[in-house]
């Protein structure tokens, strides 16, 4: 599952000035980048990544992207269940 930045690292911490958030920020933009090992990377961290040659390969498998009609049907679906 992908979480941003501002899910995974800030969280819900309140911040009573703007260099404190500024801080903060900067302090996971440094981890998320130059520390923490993203899948996207093949589990090297995206500076890693970044000074890398060739193919990185990946760690899953791109899903078939959905007709219209599967969409439609679903959505048909919901709506009988919901009764609207």
């Amino acid at each position: 599952m992908m979480y941003s930045i501002k899910e995974s690292m800030l969280g819900n911490r309140e911040f009573f000035t703007f260099e404190a958030a500024e801080e903060a920020i900067c302090q996971a933009i440094v981890k998320y980048n130059d520390l923490r090992p993203h899948g996207g990377c093949n589990y090297h961290t995206p500076a890693q990544a970044h000074q890398m040659e060739g193919e990185l390969g990946r760690r899953w498998r791109k899903r078939k992207p959905r007709s219209m009609e599967k969409i439609q049907e679903k959505e048909s679906i919901l709506v009988t269940l919901n009764g609207c």
